[in-house]
């Protein structure tokens, strides 16, 4: 395969450090065998001049040539000669195009965060439940003396940084966690668990709904392609010729690359907390 990446934000930044990690693993892009550390050692142009140079002349693509809601689209990409993007949300596999983050690390993280926002120094040795334990400790004593979980946090209610509105965001969703289980024991992690994983279900959706695909095959003799996303063989297959180098296309020669595999999902929980604590360098 393939595929056709494009981001909803143009010059994205933060696409581009994506788009590294992405690349960073064990593959085999035009039949050729990448180990990690040869892969790892170029940058993203080099990687993205490789593919050029090695790109195949024609690309296929298969259509189904069914109505749906009322439409045929199969029949107006050929006739319009476009092709649709879709969103990772709408894939039939879960896991393809998904981010990988450990949810654990992503909490850890986000407690040590918001306690370096408040001065609060946690231990390294604490794990997370020592660490929610002492800092909820700290953030209940200074409740007592008056301040709000916005001043504590060191959050701006009233703002348009990026940042700020998704610490006030935060701030929020523990308040109300906070004032949802006041009556139990453990009142602080649960709000604590619960205002991390929503902020940690909004990024994925978010991270995943942030580009729009499209995926292409070298060849159109596939019987699998035909029977698959040709509805059973009754469909058809699109050749598409790949455009000699045009300054008009150079979002399509950026964009297109093949497919690599790995046995092992390559985290960007870095990239993920870059995204939230400085979305300055995605918004530039």
């Amino acid at each position: 395969y393939y595929p056709c990446f494009f981001c909803k934000h143009k010059d994205s930044c933060f696409l581009k450090y994506l788009k590294f990690e992405l690349l960073s693993i064990s593959t085999h892009p035009n039949n050729q065998v990448y180990s990690l550390e040869e892969i790892q050692s170029l940058s993203l142009q080099d990687y993205l001049a490789l593919s050029q140079k090695n790109k195949p002349m024609k690309l296929y693509k298969y259509f189904p040539n069914l109505v749906e809601n009322g439409r045929n689209y199969s029949i107006e990409a050929l006739e319009n000669n476009s092709v649709y993007l879709q969103s990772p949300i709408n894939f039939d596999d879960p896991y393809d195009a998904t981010v990988s983050i450990d949810v654990e690390e992503f909490a850890m993280n986000r407690i040590e965060y918001y306690a370096s926002r408040c001065g609060y120094n946690l231990e390294s040795h604490w794990d997370y439940n020592k660490s929610i334990y002492e800092f909820s400790t700290y953030l209940y004593n200074q409740l007592l003396q008056g301040k709000t979980l916005y001043d504590i946090l060191n959050v701006r209610e009233k703002t348009d940084d990026l940042a700020d509105i998704t610490h006030s965001i935060f701030a929020n969703q523990l308040n109300v966690e906070l004032i949802e289980h006041y009556k139990d024991n453990d009142a602080w992690q649960q709000a604590f668990y619960k205002a991390i994983h929503e902020q940690f279900l909004t990024l994925k959706k978010h991270l995943i709904g942030y580009f729009r695909v499209s995926c292409f095959t070298t060849t159109p003799y596939s019987m699998l392609m035909w029977s698959h996303y040709a509805d059973s063989h009754k469909g058809f297959c699109i050749e598409y010729e790949y455009p000699a180098y045009d300054e008009r296309y150079k979002d399509l020669y950026a964009n297109l690359f093949p497919v690599m595999y790995s046995e092992h999902r390559i985290s960007v929980l870095e990239e993920c907390i870059r995204h939230i604590d400085h979305p300055s360098v995605r918004a530039r």
